[in-house]
């Protein structure tokens, strides 16, 4: 599903062009994924490049009652859908691929929802061209088969940006804590997801002890800021039950087309 003759600029301009041409015509497409991490980490970009972390396509979220101007504007362009993985997805992902350049473009409607769901309702107001900061690590969070190229991803964005919710460029705590304050399946996939990054962190030889530190200071803040919110009923419930059940939603038995290794 991807090309790697595709270099990295051209999915950066093919990204931002498409951002563009659906907010001239009242259509809100946010970036998510790797190139949601390129755009807003300017200064430590290099690092991804350092680390091999390549790009594969271009991921984007939308809203569903804009998917068919989003179709029409994609083939206009040459794009061609992939009906099986529309079928599949039940209508919440939308897979086009252009068939002389081979570039892919993922778009998944109203939602992210692979091993925790992430809603986007309201939410693709408040940036632009990408998804917001907080869904950018929620959405790297919720994998429970978390990967290196995902770790890599949060390593570049934490170094970025810090914590709080005056701006667009911070990361809003309060609503990662408040989402999974709520939900304890979420919650314990994020912060096994947090301690796996800490002990993975020098792995990555293109990270100084200066950034490892830094790194080291921010997973700890985003713990002990998600275990000290006040917890609901419902999450207090299914803390008792703890991993005795499973607390995730299983897309193992997904054909690799619909792999969550092509977006992530």
């Amino acid at each position: 599903m991807n090309c790697q003759a595709i270099s990295t600029d051209q999915y950066l301009r093919t990204a931002f062009e498409l951002v563009e041409e659906a907010e001239v015509k009242g259509v809100k497409m946010r970036l998510l994924g790797s190139v949601a991490v390129r755009v807003h980490c300017a200064n430590n970009v290099h690092l991804l490049d350092e680390m091999r972390r390549a790009l594969t396509d271009i991921d984007f979220m939308a809203y569903k009652n804009q998917r068919d101007n989003i179709r029409n504007m994609l083939e206009q362009h040459g794009y061609v859908n992939d009906s099986n993985i529309t079928m599949m997805a039940e209508g919440g992902r939308y897979y086009y691929e252009h068939p002389e350049t081979k570039l892919g473009v993922d778009v998944f409607i109203d939602k992210l929802d692979y091993c925790h769901p992430i809603v986007f309702k309201g939410r693709l107001e408040l940036d632009r061209p990408t998804i917001p900061l907080a869904d950018i690590v929620l959405e790297k969070l919720q994998i429970v088969q978390i990967n290196e190229k995902d770790f890599k991803d949060l390593c570049v964005l934490m170094l970025e940006h810090g914590f709080g919710n005056a701006s667009k460029e911070q990361i809003d705590i309060r609503y990662i804590c408040s989402l999974l304050s709520g939900d304890w399946g979420f919650y314990h996939t994020a912060t096994t997801n947090l301690d796996k990054l800490k002990s993975f962190l020098p792995h990555f030889e293109a990270l100084d002890e200066g950034k490892m530190v830094e790194l080291t200071k921010a997973i700890d803040y985003m713990r002990c800021a998600i275990d000290d919110e006040p917890k609901s009923f419902g999450w207090k419930m299914r803390a008792k039950v703890g991993t005795g059940k499973r607390w995730y939603k299983d897309i193992s038995a997904k054909t690799e087309e619909f792999n969550i290794d092509d977006w992530a």
